[in-house]
């Protein structure tokens, strides 16, 4: 299996209660800032971060329409795109490399043959800002390492953290929002993803430190710096799966294999019902559907 160093966020909620943190599915999610987009005004504030980007998909397309006329009547929007996007086009029946992958930085002519550098460039010109983030510094770099996994969204102080990013909107993934009653870690969060629209890189932000932040005294905000072999939320994860003792549900977007399965693989050893949902290898496009097969298939043995 593929190990990236990433940069992730999750909430880790010890009794935070459903009327406090609101589930949505992608669907849901882009549709609901979509409107409340719609809704701001002069001087309204919004940040958005994403890994993929996919403008050409109708709920995106609606959202970049609807984020360019905030950005024409004066709020201030900014969003930031990992380099991912450029570095694979990992969208259709094969993966193929993206124009990072193959130098250092985007010739001109992209911005305006290329769907999501036309799409970041109209939403500029309407006085929005974006930045690509993470850009590779040399050619043929691996184009899963250094990536950033955070998906974000700040509307004044209503924040969304968790899986979605502003691509291919019938996917399954989750987020979580709320409301920041008080605006302490919204305002935290808009500056923070300032810095790094500033340093254009997450790595020059978090510097290998994972972050706790406290959203209150029962719920915590963790976000993983992307330092190798290193991670809040996967070793969190690892914890809640040893401390479970009746059953342990996980979603994944590729089978948890190696160190994950081990640890499920004890959780059921010791009585626990452990159930896995993760997307069948035909699910993926070539070659990747064959490196994710071989993958499953080595798990099995083992």
């Amino acid at each position: 299996m593929l190990q990236a160093v990433s940069v992730e966020s999750q909430v880790e909620s010890r009794s935070a209660q459903p009327s406090e943190l609101q589930l949505y599915t992608k669907s849901e999610y882009l549709h609901d800032i979509t409107g409340r987009i719609e809704l701001t005004r002069p001087d309204d504030t919004v940040s958005l971060m994403t890994m993929g980007f996919e403008p050409d998909d109708p709920a995106i397309s609606r959202l970049m329409a609807v984020l360019t006329a905030a950005s024409e009547r004066g709020a201030r929007i900014s969003l930031a795109v990992d380099a991912y996007t450029f570095l694979l086009n990992p969208y259709g029946p094969v993966t193929t490399p993206g124009p990072l992958f193959w130098k250092r930085g985007l010739s001109k002519d992209l911005y305006t043959t290329h769907p999501a550098l036309r799409a970041l460039e109209g939403f500029k010109a309407a006085g929005g800002r974006y930045t690509i983030i993470n850009q590779p510094g040399r050619a043929f770099s691996n184009p899963f390492g250094g990536r950033s996994h955070i998906k974000l969204a700040l509307i004044n102080g209503r924040i969304y953290l968790g899986g979605c990013n502003l691509d291919q909107s019938d996917e399954a993934d989750i987020m979580v929002g709320w409301n920041d009653d008080d605006a302490t870690t919204a305002g935290w969060l808009h500056r923070l993803t300032d810095q790094i629209h500033t340093k254009h890189s997450t790595s020059a932000v978090f510097q290998g430190v994972d972050i706790a932040h406290p959203l209150d005294n029962d719920t915590d905000l963790l976000i993983d710096s992307g330092k190798p072999h290193q991670s809040a939320i996967f070793e969190k994860a690892m914890e809640l799966i040893d401390q479970a003792r009746q059953s342990v549900f996980i979603t994944c977007q590729y089978f948890p294999n190696h160190i994950t399965a081990r640890h499920l693989k004890r959780a059921q050893q010791r009585g626990v019902r452990v159930t896995i949902a993760y997307n069948h290898s035909g699910k993926h496009p070539w070659p990747l559907n064959l490196l994710h097969y071989v993958v499953v298939h080595l798990e099995r043995l083992r």
